[in-house]
């Protein structure tokens, strides 16, 4: 068992390196970030999800635009942020 890890390791030691792939490079004609026209036109397109709804196994469709979508993520990212920065100690005295 050892042998055959060590030809292995020689067998993958002796092959040259593979050639890396070719960088592709974004036309020049490209804007870097996105703009206020295309954030807007994209925020205003209607998004549809199939969402399980609490103790049942039913799912219930519900529609967003893209901006109410990012939105409510954005709101769950921050809740669990928060969440996370709490101590976990609790200085209430009780019994």
């Amino acid at each position: 068992m050892v042998s055959a890890l060590l030809v292995s390791l020689f067998v993958f030691a002796a092959d040259p390196q593979p050639e890396a792939a070719p960088q592709v490079t974004p036309p020049a004609a490209a804007p870097a970030t996105t703009t206020a026209a295309a954030v807007s036109s994209d925020g205003a397109r209607l998004v549809c999800r199939r969402e399980a709804q609490p103790n049942t196994r039913f799912k219930t469709k519900v529609c967003k635009t893209v901006a109410e979508w990012e939105a409510r993520a954005e709101a769950a990212r921050a809740a669990f942020a928060e969440e996370q920065q709490r101590p976990m100690i609790s200085t209430a005295r009780g019994n």
